[in-house]
């Protein structure tokens, strides 16, 4: 009713159905519907509910499809999260979204790359001292660390310069 109608003085109430259960598919796609008048809106619940890593993501994808100079700001943002999840969730929207970066955003991803580039190498470190130990389990789920990490780094460098160069050197890394 609620998106039908287009009763927008409840959109609070419907962001705050995105932590519940059962509701949370139905408040995403009416906050859909409403795209940028949802979007303060979508910001206070996200603030408010920082701590709840599933809805943080639903908020973050719902603004990543807005579009606006805004929304995109935000997620540009929550790049610097202390969450990896968020972090991704906002890069991948940004992705989604076409983002093109100013020169001063470009000198904070290239600070967010160097510092990727530190946590991938730390890690790469740790594989080397568990292959010698031979803790295979650890290895696994270190292996997928580096996978992620790796992920993410081309991503930020694809958002940073032109992602059909960076994918052309990711595949020719790969193989």
């Amino acid at each position: 009713m609620i998106g039908k109608f287009r009763l927008s003085d409840l959109l609070p109430e419907v962001c705050t159905c995105l932590s519940i259960p059962g509701l949370e598919i139905d408040a995403s796609a009416v906050l859909h519907t409403f795209g940028k008048d949802a979007e303060d809106d979508l910001l206070r619940v996200y603030l408010i509910t920082s701590g709840n890593a599933s809805t943080s993501k639903a908020i973050l994808r719902l603004l990543g499809k807005t579009g606006t100079k805004e929304s995109i700001a935000f997620l540009f943002s929550r790049l610097g999260s202390n969450s990896r999840q968020m972090k991704e969730v906002a890069l991948k929207c940004l992705i989604d979204c076409g983002f093109k970066p100013s020169e001063e955003d470009k000198v904070y991803l290239h600070q967010l790359t160097s510092e990727v580039i530190g946590l991938i190498t730390w890690t790469l470190s740790v594989k080397i001292c568990l292959k010698r130990s031979n803790d295979n389990f650890l290895l696994e789920e270190v292996n997928k660390e580096i996978t992620r990490w790796k992920m993410f780094l081309f991503n930020v460098l694809s958002i940073t310069y032109n992602s059909d160069t960076i994918t052309r050197i990711r595949e020719n890394l790969e193989s």
